[in-house]
């Protein structure tokens, strides 16, 4: 357990060096906030995600209040960690009681980077919903009450894209024990390795389930070791199994290589196979098995198992006498691959199945080519497949279809016999809401039953008629820009590749100024848009509509938004003051709370005179020093408020000053 120690404070490590930073981890289901090392004792953390430039409250929380508060935290918050394990009463009560008298998560090590307890404890929460691949920016706030809180540093554009692990494992140690089955890897890499899963399958099934099994890391002659025992396994079965590791964030890493064991106590059968070989008896129509014995003492039987792929499912084929050398397997189609195994049973232990060897049965009569001229038809769900008959001595042929364009060619029909110089097969495509594309090949079989290659490939797509509508449409106006966003419809339906955005724009008296037309296109990976080619005193109507595969097929359109865009006056510059100086009069005045104000426009005027402009000056400065003046004259002076669209505030009152 000292290994599994250390991968923790390697993983504590990776927060304490942010210090009171807050740190964004990407994990499997989210993205964990660490908002810091101090619990919210006296305060609480508030976390916030920006959203159509604004913040938006995610969560809030404080540390637990009592012992049975954070007992029923703990419940609510390990399913949102379904990796991770629920922690024992010892260890429940030792956590608690160390973190009411402490004031820093750090010294509760080897918890204190437990997402789970973590959040429970409440410095720190993970974020759920998220897009993978897609920026997101975090604010964490240590609010007092109120009226004072702290805002922590940001958590800029933060890429939710979670980081396999490099863990690697290399097959050690297998102790088959009867009632158990312990197997043990080697740790090259560990990585950020926080536990693995286990998985098993009955041996040559290639069937692999997760399992639940006890681990135990260890070191041996400076080497690091994961032992894996699982109880859930019968006495003279063989198993398979592999690992996959996690970190404490729920990422995975790859898979180990597989490890067989067959669990048998030590007095097993150990007899070995000799000459052992299949080959195509061609006279006969069938695959010859032949094998040799070093001994059939304790011998009862001998069984053979066959499947069609190395790695498939072998299934028993025949049972035969201890005395029995060769079989002949007449249940074969020519020019297909087969592979066989061979298994000895004893009284009360079975031996260890033989190496895997494969054999093809040869065609008498070599089938060269293929069916030609094969088409393909969709209608609805019905795939009609026709070709024609090349060579005279064709009986019968086999349907093939894969998934995709590329995908594996999978048998779908029996034989059909037919003598036809043209034939057509259907295949009905079952029931989906989605996009399916079907590929189909055809081989004939002659008489001498030898298969011809697949002919060339031919494919089909379907194409959903009925497109989804866009629902939660809605607009916001920000920044002299109208925000329309809607549902992520490509969440529950991924045949969809865009959407189209139209809009009609009227007056306050309903007097169409622009017809409806299309003003965006969008991939489907987007579901807002800004309109920034708006004015004031209209109002704006948009629509959302899906577009399919096919891109001349829209959905049904959405329910119209509207967003009603006023009149609003500038807010003009006040309290205008002059200075005399000695050789310039200084004007002042107060800003007005306003965003929008970008510049200020300065007017002058001489006794009885109408006001100049003599100065444009940004926003953000408040003075202006007005050097050209002449002694024993008046002036008077005036200023407006410029926005970034050109809109003018009202100008202020006329004030004067006599320069001396």
């Amino acid at each position: 357990m000292k290994y599994k120690l250390l991968i923790i404070l390697l993983f504590v490590a990776s927060f304490v060096k942010a210090q009171q930073l807050p740190v964004a981890i990407a994990g499997k289901n989210g993205v964990f906030i660490w908002c810091g090392h101090s619990f919210a004792k006296g305060f609480e953390y508030q976390v916030f995600m920006k959203q159509l430039n604004s913040w938006k409250l995610f969560t809030k929380f404080k540390f637990p209040a009592n012992a049975s508060e954070f007992s029923a935290r703990l419940n609510e918050t390990l399913p949102i960690y379904p990796y991770l394990k629920m922690l024992t009463d010892s260890e429940i009560q030792r956590i608690w009681t160390k973190a009411d008298r402490t004031q820093l998560i750090d010294s509760l090590a080897p918890y204190s980077a437990n997402p789970f307890v973590m959040e429970t404890l409440g410095v720190g929460a993970l974020v759920t919903g998220l897009d993978a691949g897609k920026e997101y920016s975090f604010k964490v706030v240590k609010s007092y009450g109120s009226n004072s809180a702290d805002t922590l540093p940001l958590i800029n554009n933060f890429r939710f894209a979670a980081q396999k692990l490099k863990t690697t494992f290399k097959p050690f140690n297998v102790k088959p024990q009867g009632k158990s089955v312990t197997v043990e890897f080697e740790i090259l890499n560990s990585d950020r390795m926080f536990d693995c899963e286990v998985y098993r399958s009955e041996y040559q099934r290639n069937s692999f389930a997760k399992v639940s099994a006890s681990k135990l890391f260890f070191n041996k002659t400076g080497k690091s070791y994961i032992a894996i025992s699982d109880d859930g396994v019968i006495t003279g079965s063989g198993y398979s199994y592999y690992v996959v590791p996690i970190d404490a964030m729920g990422n995975t890493g790859v898979a180990s290589e597989q490890i067989n064991v067959y669990n048998i106590l030590p007095k097993q059968l150990t007899v070995a196979f000799e000459k052992y070989k299949a080959v195509s008896a061609d006279s006969e129509n069938a695959i010859k098995l032949s094998w040799k014995l070093n001994q059939t003492k304790d011998i009862v039987s001998i069984d053979i198992f066959r499947a069609t792929e190395y790695d498939g499912d072998y299934k028993k084929i025949m049972s035969l006498s201890p005395n029995d050398t060769i079989y002949l397997d007449k249940s074969v189609k020519p020019v297909v691959a087969y592979f066989y195994s061979i298994r000895l049973n004893g009284e009360y232990q079975k031996s260890f199945p033989s190496p895997r060897i494969p054999a093809i049965l040869k065609p008498n009569r070599p089938n060269i080519f293929p069916p030609n001229n094969v088409v393909v038809s969709i209608k609805g769900r019905i795939v009609t497949i026709c070709w024609k008959k090349f060579e005279t001595d064709t009986r019968g042929y086999y349907v093939y279809r894969g998934e995709g364009f590329k995908g594996e060619p999978k048998q779908i029909s029996g034989i059909i016999l037919t003598d036809s110089a043209k034939f057509c097969y259907t295949d009905t495509i079952k029931e989906s809401n989605e996009v399916q594309t079907y590929s189909y090949a055809v081989a004939d079989v002659n008489t001498s039953y030898a298969i011809s290659p697949l002919s060339e490939t031919v494919s089909v797509q379907t194409v959903t008629a009925t497109l989804p509508v866009p629902t939660n449409v809605k607009t916001s106006l920000q920044d002299n820009k109208v925000n329309v966003f809607w549902t992520d419809m490509v969440k529950n339906y991924p045949y969809i590749i865009g959407y189209q955005i139209t809009r009609r724009v009227t007056d306050f008296d309903n007097k169409a100024v622009e017809p409806s037309k299309t003003i965006a296109l969008l991939r489907s990976n987007r579901n807002y848009i800004e309109d920034s080619l708006v004015t004031e005193n209209r109002k704006y109507y948009y629509i959302v509509q899906c577009i399919g595969v096919d891109s001349a097929i829209h959905g049904s359109p959405s329910q119209e938004v509207a967003c009603f865009i006023y009149t609003t006056a500038l807010p003009a510059p006040s309290n205008l003051k002059l200075f005399a100086q000695q050789k310039n009069i200084i004007i002042q005045w107060d800003e007005p709370y306003s965003e929008a104000v970008t510049s200020y426009k300065l007017y002058r005027a001489e006794k009885n005179m109408e006001p100049v402009e003599i100065a444009t000056i940004k926003a953000g400065i408040s003075e202006f020093t007005d050097l050209k003046v002449e002694n024993g004259k008046s002036y008077y002076y005036a200023i407006e408020a410029i926005s970034g669209i050109g809109k003018i505030s009202k100008r202020t009152d006329l004030v004067g000053i006599s320069f001396y």
